[in-house]
């Protein structure tokens, strides 16, 4: 991953927020369906913003790789300043850019994906998502939003084809098919 910044305050290079590289078609298409309801209520839903070093990002990498070894674990965090996001449903919304692990994530695993998906994560209300699947072992890093509206949630998991919706209140996975059959 790449960083930049000045006096010893790093920020990551994909978060610059520069959205010159994307067409014009991209950015009306990110303005409608998951843009415009999911990114202003998902930006109210970030906890304090923080300035981080080098050497914070690089403990909060591992912290997230840590939190995808035990099941049901996970975390969702606003890729422009390191935050926990912790209120709503997070949701995965870009299926190509989903990541199966089938045993431990390293924080070498995290960093990679955070480089390789930096575009998505640029986006508005996009955030960083890992979670443990508790019933295949399996680990998924994802770009997901975040969204107040339990029904909205579930509705994105079932057109981008999602396993489960994690619920904040709750602190715990939902899995779709339990929350259509409902």
């Amino acid at each position: 991953m790449s960083f930049s910044g000045s006096a010893g305050v790093s920020t990551p290079a994909f978060v610059r927020g520069d959205h010159s590289s994307h067409s014009s078609a991209t950015r009306a298409e990110h303005q409608t369906g998951f843009g415009r309801h999911l990114v202003s209520n998902s930006l109210k839903n970030r906890s304090t913003a923080m300035s981080m070093t080098l050497v914070d990002w690089s403990a909060r990498i591992q912290a997230m790789a840590d939190a995808l070894s035990v099941p049901d674990g996970g975390f969702s965090v606003d890729p422009q300043d390191g935050s926990d996001v912790r209120i709503g449903f997070a949701v995965a919304v870009h299926p190509e850019h989903e990541r199966v692990y089938l045993g431990r994530v390293s924080g070498s695993d995290v960093a990679e994906y955070v480089r390789q998906v930096r575009e998505a994560l640029s986006l508005p209300g996009r955030v960083l998502g890992g979670w443990r699947d508790p019933a295949s072992g399996n680990a998924y890093l994802d770009v997901s939003v975040v969204t107040p509206d339990r029904s909205e949630a579930f509705e994105l998991a079932a057109r981008t084809g999602q396993l489960a919706v994690f619920d904040f209140a709750a602190m715990a996975s939902v899995p779709a098919a339990v929350a259509l059959a409902a």
